[in-house]
């Protein structure tokens, strides 16, 4: 199985792609969930039959700023020191912003929604994505609405990890861990 992984939303990339022979196309920001079960399902149709159709491309859902984020419990000890490299990150974009730069500032941004699709912050990557597409021709007081969107998402942000409650948002506490459950 050929698993397309691109960028590109429209439907011109993805009938080039499936046409050059892949047999899924997934569009970034992708997260680390859709990415695993995409290569989940091609181990299946692989191992069902050669003939077996492709399975259909996995639908990112749609998310709030508010929505808590549910990451993968492989991610949760990362969390923290992520949250802390994304803040970092939102800076050297603003700073990016400040100085007129649109082409750095859509590759930042480009950079950031796929780094927040990976860990499962969906609303960020599709923020990001947005910047990014926006980069060229919005006005700047748009692109720092936008900013300032994420950086408040990122405050207040409620992670999760099987239920539990990994970090709220505050940037100088890093990650906040709930007490060991007991049998």
């Amino acid at each position: 199985m050929i698993i397309g992984l691109s960028a590109h939303h429209d439907d011109a990339p993805r009938a080039r792609c499936l046409a050059a022979g892949c047999d899924v196309y997934l569009t970034k920001p992708v997260s680390r969930a859709v990415l695993l079960r995409t290569l989940l399902d091609a181990v299946t149709y692989a191992r069902a039959a050669p003939s077996v159709p492709a399975a259909p491309q996995p639908v990112v859902p749609e998310a709030d700023p508010g929505d808590p984020v549910v990451i993968d419990p492989a991610l949760a000890d990362s969390v923290g020191q992520f949250l802390g490299s994304r803040r970092a990150a939102l800076d050297e974009l603003a700073a990016t912003l400040g100085a007129g730069e649109r082409g750095p500032l859509r590759r930042l941004a480009h950079k950031l929604a796929g780094s927040f699709g990976l860990y499962g912050f969906t609303w960020a990557a599709a923020e990001c994505d947005r910047m990014a597409q926006q980069a060229e021709d919005a006005e700047r007081a748009r692109l720092t609405e936008m900013l300032a969107a994420l950086r408040r998402h990122l405050e207040t942000v409620d992670v999760r990890c099987g239920g539990v409650a990994v970090t709220k948002g505050d940037p100088a506490d890093g990650v906040t861990r709930a007490p060991a459950r007991r049998g």
